[in-house]
């Protein structure tokens, strides 16, 4: 059985339905604004597999709440 090794762009852009992000190991790549205007995250939890974080995959200017990102070594752009 494949393992998903990517998050795709826009994969859950402006979700507000959690408040943690904790991705498995074996994630490698994060697409741009794949997690972008998320309002409720608090946590994001990166495991060290992590390689790429594309454009504004986090990007929470909307947000009050600035999460804490984890575990992670890679490039962001």
């Amino acid at each position: 059985m494949p393992y998903l090794t990517t998050i795709p762009d826009n994969f859950m852009y402006e979700t507000d339905e959690f408040s943690t992000l904790n991705l498995p190991n074996g994630i490698i790549d994060i697409g741009s604004y794949a997690f972008a205007n998320c309002q409720n995250v608090k946590l994001v939890i990166l495991p060290n597999s992590i390689k790429h974080i594309g454009l504004n995959a986090f990007d929470l200017e909307r947000s009050s709440n600035r999460p804490i990102i984890c575990n992670y070594r890679g490039s962001i752009y």
